[in-house]
């Protein structure tokens, strides 16, 4: 019993910091809290993701090879991929959607989660660089509730950024031990990351490689199992990305859409 205290009060310690989030969250956001159900920020982006979020918890559950095929434009195949396919996110709140959640309701509670996350994602990071709590959790709050999140708060996969920072603390953790557990933990952040947000999926690509570099340079590893590991945790995710890539691959190529300069 005795060896297990730490490992408790560590759990502990974790639920206690997100629970500090997930209030911060309904305090900046009231009266989100209480008007779950009958609330959005505006009319329009909002009540789409709605349904996507809704369609796509319905699909992995009765039909997940079926998930792009979203009821929309019919006859086209491939529908979802005409927006984000929220898959991440769903995957959290499939307890709730399972229990009768409300859409609108399912919603709300992702963007709360999608704060509360953020914010202990980026204090998990702050954790890899010092040991003071206060400055831990500061860092948290800076970035799950800086004003760009606010700007965007139409777009939830927006504020959902919180794999975002776990990522890079997976990284670090990984390049101090190189075990296979950091390298599980790198690849599964890497893979909801990208089942969240295809944007911040490019974006953690070009901050990982960045990070690499950097580490390279700072404190340098000649240790061929930690790479081959990591190339592996990188491949692996990669394989669970894939699935639902190759969508807005095909559709981007049937319509000829193309992001500009």
């Amino acid at each position: 019993m005795v060896e297990g205290r730490p490992a408790l009060r560590r759990v502990v310690s974790h639920v206690a910091v997100f629970a500090f989030y997930v209030v911060l969250a309904i305090v900046l956001t009231w009266p989100l809290a209480i008007r779950l159900d009958t609330i959005v920020s505006d009319l329009g982006d909002p009540l789409l993701v709605t349904w996507i979020l809704d369609w796509t918890s319905h699909a992995l559950l009765h039909q997940p090879l079926a998930l792009f095929n979203a009821p929309m434009y019919y006859p086209e195949p491939l529908t979802l991929a005409y927006s984000e396919h929220l898959t991440g996110i769903a995957l959290l709140l499939l307890p709730f959607h399972l229990a009768g959640v409300e859409p609108l309701t399912l919603y709300n509670l992702a963007m709360l989660l999608g704060f509360a996350l953020s914010g202990y994602g980026a204090y998990i990071l702050a954790r890899r660089f010092t040991t003071s709590i206060a400055a831990s959790l500061i860092a948290g709050i800076f970035f799950a509730f800086v004003s760009f999140k606010f700007d965007h708060l139409a777009h939830l996969q927006n504020v959902s950024s919180g794999w975002l920072p776990l990522i890079l603390a997976a990284m670090i953790a990984y390049w101090r031990e190189p075990s296979r557990r950091n390298a599980a933990w790198f690849a599964a952040a890497f893979a909801m990351n990208g089942l969240t947000n295809i944007y911040y999926l490019l974006f953690v690509s070009a901050a990982v490689a960045m990070t690499v570099l950097f580490l390279l340079t700072a404190a340098p590893r000649r240790d061929r199992g930690l790479w081959l590991r990591a190339v592996g945790a990188l491949a692996i995710a990669g394989l669970v990305l894939l699935p639902f890539l190759l969508p807005y691959r095909s559709v981007s190529k049937k319509y000829n859409l193309k992001r500009e300069v």
